[in-house]
């Protein structure tokens, strides 16, 4: 597992959810999606993100708490990053069909908020391919630096965030990263990557965590 993620950046793990856990997942990230501005009053840092992610969700979900602090969630991120973690960041990825935007290119270590380097898994409540906005990463671009990020207004096409100000040079590598409901990548926050959008009639559902070395929080 190690020898692939430090060489790719990422690895799809063979694990995958059962059905009637999905569900429930999915569930709960549809009501946490209609219900945030009522959540946020008992919940203030939860934070609605345009129509795709709602930030620290499993505050409001002790289903969504089950999964993010799992004990398979935190032990393989321990040994991708190689000494114990902690969870840093979880949101849930929304894309809705038909009106689902790009995610541009960017590093989500390009934030320049938190750890430089850390872990997140991308679980994924749907069946998820190139029609519904899937992730595209570009394999082995994590062993770079961190390059330079410019915040981005939403517009017609694309959300919102911090991107990369250049378009990587090795465009031509880059894959899909096909998942069914129930599977996850784990990806370096190093890693080059992308969403494209969902014009398709099927949702593109998903739980995001992130995981950074313990020492990071008491700093």
């Amino acid at each position: 597992m190690n020898t692939f993620f430090n060489r790719d950046g990422y690895i799809i793990c063979n694990t995958q959810l059962s059905p009637a856990k999905c569900d429930k997942l999915a569930a709960e990230v549809e009501r946490i999606h209609e219900t945030c501005v009522v959540l946020q009053l008992e919940f203030p840092e939860m934070k609605r993100l345009g129509d795709w992610s709602v930030e620290n969700p499993h505050q409001a979900s002790s289903v969504i708490s089950e999964w993010v602090m799992s004990k398979y969630c935190i032990d393989t991120c321990s040994a991708l990053l190689g000494g114990n973690v902690k969870l840093y960041w979880a949101g849930t990825a929304h894309k809705p069909s038909l009106t689902g935007k790009i995610f541009p290119w960017h590093q989500d270590s390009g934030y320049g908020e938190g750890p430089l380097e850390f872990v997140t898994c991308w679980m994924a409540l749907d069946q998820v391919d190139e029609e519904n906005g899937c992730i595209w990463v570009i394999p082995g671009s994590h062993l770079g630096q961190v390059a330079p990020h410019e915040l981005k207004k939403s517009d017609d096409s694309t959300y919102g965030g911090a991107f990369l100000t250049d378009q990587p040079s090795n465009l031509e590598t880059a894959i899909p990263v096909r998942l069914r409901p129930g599977e996850m990548v784990f990806f370096s926050s190093k890693l080059i990557h992308e969403s494209r959008s969902n014009l398709s009639s099927r949702k593109r559902r998903g739980i995001i965590s992130s995981y950074a070395i313990d020492s990071w929080f008491s700093n």
